[in-house]
């Protein structure tokens, strides 16, 4: 199965993921300068300092949008699909998959974080519109 390491990504309960359930991204935030990385990082990028884990908000805004209509190499996801940016708290912006197709979606909509199979070898997350 591919996708997300494991650490990547729990329950909104902080359990184990399931598909088509709510969920947080695993991110590290630095104690020393506060920037937020994900996927997580051992060390700030920033400052060098050893970063801590820091759970993302299992909600964001949406901030842009596309339709995927034709697969890149390799992809295991049927096109065409949805490619959202979605802002956490102001910290940190996250690529992923849309639930849905674009129509109908809005710049600074509200979206959940949801754990996707968008293929049968494939468990990732993705956004939601709420």
């Amino acid at each position: 199965m591919t996708g997300l390491e494991p650490a990547q990504m729990v329950a909104a309960d902080g359990g184990a993921p399931v598909v088509g359930e709510s969920a947080r991204l695993l991110a590290s935030q630095c104690p020393n300068c506060g920037r937020t990385e994900f996927p997580a990082r051992e060390q700030c990028p920033a400052c060098g300092e050893p970063s801590t884990t820091a759970p993302l908000p299992s909600e964001g805004r949406l901030c842009g949008f596309t339709a995927v209509l034709h697969p890149p190499p390799g992809t295991e996801v049927p096109v065409p699909y949805g490619i959202g940016v979605v802002e956490f708290d102001g910290r940190v912006r996250v690529m992923g998959l849309l639930t849905q197709q674009i129509d109908g979606l809005d710049v600074d909509q509200r979206v959940g974080t949801v754990t996707l199979q968008p293929a049968a070898d494939v468990v990732t997350y993705g956004f939601q519109p709420l």
